[in-house]
């Protein structure tokens, strides 16, 4: 958490931004982002790293000068590396167990610091910030027991299928487009539950093409968090879904756009507003359908543990077919085209699995 909400509404940063922290630090910090511009030149320390994992390290490091400043500790001209102390560090910890963080977060954050301070002092030895931390995961519970709010991917796929039919039948305009747009979303993500950050990034002609009448999603590794490409067909049964929202559904999103100055350019997801659907929308819309459907909130991370324990469970002889169809590919060159044609398998076995399931529960209804 990086902000406080007080009762009068006001707010409080509980980390410094970059652009605030004393000169020292934050020319270290931007320094260790820098790659080099010569063949035979020296990166520095984090340039390789993904600017996401850069963030969530200086969004720690800046909880932690937060946390400096509060207690008057905070001292620009005191070495970077000379701040990070025992003693301090365990005023931290119980400051962040005093404000109700689970054990796991207390441990990120102390990971975060670890690897701030490899920045700040690169001499240091710094690996006793890493058994505090591990004793913390270690004795922390889950937060949340996950099986507790799973439900079947046939589940989830007929969801996407009802909210897709019941929008015909909606009043209001604005009801009937993202109606169907967040069913052909949570049916999509049953079949082929990508990452959050790549489902927003499906892009029409770029990561979502249509080529000798096939549609695939294609994601080059530098787009996926395990650095492994992506390329699956999009799912037969969703083909028509696709190909309707394509022509009628998007298009009236988009033409919904009126003061926003961003543009839906050529993005899948279109928000109500006619702008590209953002993660934080996506997210809360599907928490939003599958609460109203099954009591309980899924995000969209737990349909890639639905498919997972989906297969386990339907099919445990293909068990091995949910590495794949998470995008946990190897990363080594000679792997990658092997991983990608599983991948295209373990796809096609989960779209069978759910349709056994299907087919199942119908003959029980009936």
């Amino acid at each position: 958490m990086t902000r406080g909400i007080r009762r009068d509404g006001r707010v409080d940063r509980l980390c410094l931004p970059v652009e605030d922290w004393p000169e020292s630090d934050r020319d270290l910090w931007q320094h260790s982002l820098v790659p080099s511009t010569t063949l035979f030149g020296e990166d520095g320390a984090r340039a390789h790293l993904r600017p996401a994992t850069n963030r969530a390290v200086a969004k720690g490091y800046g909880r932690w000068l937060h946390f400096l400043a509060t207690r008057g500790e905070l001292d620009a001209d005191e070495p970077p590396g000379g701040r990070i102390v025992l003693d301090r560090v365990r005023h931290y910890v119980e400051a962040l167990k005093a404000a109700g963080n689970h054990g796991s977060t207390i441990a990120a954050r102390l990971e975060e610091l670890r690897a701030a301070a490899q920045v700040m002092d690169p001499a240091g030895d710094w690996d006793w910030l890493k058994r505090p931390a591990a004793r913390l995961r270690a004795g922390s519970s889950p937060k949340r027991d996950k099986r507790e709010r799973l439900v079947s991917a046939a589940d989830l796929y007929d969801l996407g299928l009802s909210l897709m039919a019941v929008a015909a039948g909606q009043r209001r305009p604005g009801d009937r487009l993202v109606n169907f747009r967040d069913g052909l979303m949570i049916a999509f993500l049953a079949l082929q539950p990508l990452r959050l950050k790549n489902l927003a990034d499906l892009v029409l002609g770029q990561t979502l093409v249509k080529a000798g009448g096939l549609w695939t999603v294609v994601f080059p590794a530098d787009q996926t968090k395990t650095h492994a490409p992506i390329e699956v067909t999009w799912p037969d049964s969703l083909v028509a879904p696709l190909e309707h929202y394509l022509a009628t559904i998007r298009p009236s999103l988009a033409r919904r756009r009126r003061t926003s100055p961003i543009e839906a350019g050529d993005h899948l997801w279109i928000s109500a507003e006619g702008r590209p659907l953002s993660e934080k929308r996506i997210h809360n819309a599907i928490k939003l359908r599958t609460a109203e459907a099954f009591g309980k909130a899924i995000n969209p991370h737990l349909a890639r543990d639905i498919a997972a324990t989906t297969l386990a469970i339907e099919d445990p002889l293909h068990v091995r077919a949910a590495a794949p169809v998470l995008g946990h590919a190897s990363l080594q060159t000679t792997e990658m085209h092997y991983q990608q044609a599983t991948a295209l398998h373990a796809q096609r076995a989960l779209v069978d699995i759910v349709a056994r399931g299907r087919k199942g529960s119908r003959r029980r209804d009936e």
